[in-house]
């Protein structure tokens, strides 16, 4: 695991030059020490990280202040078009999240912040992007515009199913009611963006990768699980 000393040396320098590749450099080296907490693949089953990730208040203090500035420009600059250094900026910040998210104390703070939001918004117009029937569409390179999709559906599995329920019955594993009276924190609370942005997925879709309208379901599936009651 890359050492905290290291995060700390480059944390330092992008608050003294305000350098966004200091930034991205932190988010990468973050990212590389909890590799394992990103299962975004609904098929399989819930990994057990070896080391779980800080909870925010170990983290730098302004973090989650400049990480959420950083993502609302991405938002921003979304509907003309992200370069691919935004691009990659924007993937690693979500990644970030759902590494966060992984330690389930951060759940309900992170849920109820701006992030899922700017992620819904990104996604929508990524989603809208992928359904298109375009010559245009055919032509370009689509695969950063599907791992962010997959990664933002797996981020609102960390919210809205953090225990991983759904990922569990699955993978024909059934938890009973002692097993579920154990999980201690419970689920994000169901922005108000997410269900007209989750029929909107449906809408249209025929010319959506079937692999991603299956992580759809397992989604729908998750946040039922999550004891979520908004759908």
């Amino acid at each position: 695991m890359a050492s905290k000393e290291r995060l700390y040396e480059v944390w330092m320098l992008y608050c003294t030059k305000r350098d966004p590749d200091y930034l991205k450099l932190w988010l990468e080296i973050f990212i590389s020490s909890y590799e394992r907490c990103l299962d975004v693949d609904f098929e399989k089953p819930p990994s057990r990280p070896e080391e779980v990730p800080p909870v925010l208040t170990l983290l730098p203090d302004n973090i989650l202040q400049v990480l959420r500035h950083q993502l609302l420009q991405c938002v921003q600059k979304a509907s003309d078009g992200l370069e691919p250094e935004q691009q990659n900026l924007a993937l690693l910040l979500l990644k970030f999240l759902i590494i966060i998210c992984r330690n389930l104390s951060n759940v309900e703070e992170i849920g109820t912040c701006s992030y899922i939001n700017h992620i819904i918004t990104m996604t929508t117009l990524y989603i809208q992007q992928l359904k298109s029937k375009t010559k245009e569409k055919e032509m370009a390179d689509q695969s950063q515009a599907e791992e962010f999709v997959r990664h933002a559906l797996a981020f609102c599995e960390s919210l809205y199913d953090p225990y991983r329920n759904w990922r569990h019955r699955t993978c024909g594993e059934q938890l009973g009611t002692v097993e579920r009276s154990r999980q201690k924190y419970k689920a994000a609370p169901l922005t108000v963006e997410f269900v007209p942005f989750f029929y909107q997925c449906f809408q249209e879709s025929e010319h959506l990768k079937e692999s991603l309208k299956c992580c759809l379901l397992h989604l729908f599936g998750a946040i039922v699980a999550g004891d979520q009651e908004e759908l």
